[in-house]
């Protein structure tokens, strides 16, 4: 099993809940790894970051990757088995229509855009953004369940490419400027 997160290393992206939630997964899962690709914005947090990797003994099973180029990011989705994003602020994180381009279950917080993103039980989890609990919870059904992991996945998959590819972005976008400008007749 492989958790994969991709955002910046800081404390707004929840960080530190992915590594809780994972510290209570790594129980019952021995070979599991996560993975965070990602820039570090803040220094000191991705220092507070690593002892909570050592402290709890997760050296080895917990990779920060810093920030990938794309071909090398593509690479860390597929390989992924979850994706979880605990963000503790976005609008419309594309790491998440990203994960879902690429297939996979996702948990993520249920904060800002996302929850406009992803269907509760239909295409992920949404959690509350500091639950590392319920994260683990979520992630764990995913881990232990590959038909529901790729059930999710292929409907994650369905949604982005009906709803967010590019054409379909810019017929939204059209409509939106046809009713506006025929609001103003």
């Amino acid at each position: 099993g492989r958790i994969f997160f991709a955002g910046y290393i800081c404390d707004a992206k929840g960080v530190m809940t992915i590594l809780e939630a994972f510290n209570i997964l790594k129980k019952t899962y021995g070979q599991l790894t996560l993975n965070l690709a990602g820039k570090i914005v803040d220094h000191d947090f991705y220092m507070k970051a690593a002892r909570y990797v050592k402290d709890n003994k997760l050296e080895g099973f917990v990779n920060f990757l810093g920030q990938l180029d794309e071909h090398d990011l593509m690479d860390e989705y597929r390989k992924a088995s979850v994706f979880a994003f605990p963000s503790k602020q976005d609008v419309a994180p594309v790491s998440i229509l990203q994960a879902m381009a690429s297939g996979k279950a996702i948990v993520a917080s249920n904060i800002g855009g996302i929850p406009y993103i992803l269907d509760n039980g239909i295409n992920g989890f949404l959690v509350d953004k500091t639950d590392s609990q319920a994260m683990a919870d979520k992630a764990s059904l995913f881990l232990k369940d590959e038909k529901l992991r790729k059930e999710f996945g292929s409907r994650a998959r369905e949604k982005v490419f009906r709803d967010y590819r590019i054409e379909a972005v810019t017929d939204k976008l059209y409509k939106i400027y046809e009713e506006v400008l025929a609001q103003k007749d």
